[in-house]
C-alpha cells in the first residue's frame, strides 16, 4: 500500500505537470512547456492519473512536444515524438481525449513537409466524434478551415464551420470557441472584420498563440484584398509574437 502511495503522488506529479505545460502551449510558454514536459517520464506504458489507469499524459506529453518541435521546424525532435506517441493508438474515448495535441502536431508536420491533403485528413478526425466525447475541438478548426479551402474542399471547411458554432453556442459568455467560430466564419466567408473580431478576443485574453495565428491569417486576407499596407503591419505583429514563442 506504501508502494502504490508514492506510486500514484509521483504520477499524480506528472498529470500536473503535463497539465501546466498545456496551459503555457497556448501562453506561449514553450520552453517552460518543455522544461515540464522533461520532469516527465514519458517512455512509461501507462502513468496513473488522478487515481485512475490512463495513458491521456503520456499523449499530451508527447504531442505537446512534437508540436513545439514542428512549429519551430525541428522536425527530427518532432518525428521522434510522433513516433513515440503513435506508437500506442487511442482506442477509447478516454484515449481520444487525450490525443489532440498529438494529431494536430501530426497534421502539422504533413502540411509542414508538403501534404496538405493529409494533414487535412488528419484533422478531419476531430469532426468524427464518438459517444460521450468531451473533448472541445473549437481550438483546432481553425487551421482545419484553412486548409480545406486552400485544397477548395468547401465542404470540409464548411463542416469544421458548422462545428465550431456547435461549441460556441455552447458558451454562457462568449469566449474562446465564440472567437474561433467568427474565424472560421471570417476564412469561409473572405472576411477580415470577422477575423479581427477574433484577434480582439485572443488579444484581450491574452491567448497568444492563437492570436499570432490569427493576426497571420488575417495578414494573408488583407494581401488578398489588396490592403498591402495593412498587411505587412499585422504580419509584423505576428512574426513578433511567434519570435517570442521561439
Amino acid at each position: 500500500a506504501r508502494q502504490f502511495l508514492l506510486d500514484s503522488g509521483r504520477n499524480e506529479d506528472a498529470g500536473s505537470s503535463v497539465t501546466a505545460a498545456v496551459l503555457m502551449y497556448w501562453l506561449g510558454r514553450w520552453d517552460d512547456v518543455l522544461t515540464e514536459l522533461d520532469s516527465v517520464d514519458l517512455s512509461l506504458p501507462a502513468i496513473t492519473y488522478r487515481w485512475l489507469r490512463e495513458r491521456g499524459p503520456m499523449w499530451l506529453g508527447h504531442g505537446l512536444a512534437a508540436l513545439v518541435a514542428t512549429r519551430r521546424d525541428e522536425r527530427a525532435t518532432a518525428a521522434g515524438h510522433l513516433q513515440a506517441g503513435l506508437r500506442r493508438r487511442p482506442v477509447t474515448v478516454a484515449d481520444r481525449e487525450n490525443a489532440d495535441f498529438l494529431a494536430f502536431a501530426q497534421a502539422l508536420a504533413a502540411e509542414q513537409g508538403g501534404d496538405r491533403h493529409l494533414a487535412l485528413s488528419l484533422l478531419s478526425g476531430f469532426l468524427e466524434r464518438q459517444p460521450g466525447e468531451m473533448t472541445l475541438i473549437h481550438q483546432w478548426l481553425p487551421t482545419l478551415t484553412r486548409l480545406a479551402l486552400a485544397v477548395d474542399d468547401r465542404a470540409a471547411a464548411a463542416a469544421a464551420l458548422k462545428a465550431c458554432r456547435g461549441e460556441a453556442a455552447l458558451e454562457q459568455t462568449p469566449g474562446r470557441a465564440t472567437a474561433a467560430a467568427d474565424w472560421c466564419r471570417g476564412l469561409y466567408e473572405g472576411n477580415p472584420a470577422l477575423l479581427r473580431a477574433a484577434v480582439g478576443h485572443y488579444r484581450s485574453a491574452g491567448v497568444l498563440v492563437e492570436l499570432a495565428e490569427a493576426l497571420e491569417d488575417l495578414a494573408v486576407m488583407l494581401a488578398e484584398h489588396g490592403d498591402t499596407g495593412q498587411a505587412r503591419q499585422v504580419m509584423s505583429e505576428a512574426l513578433d509574437l511567434y519570435g517570442g514563442f521561439g
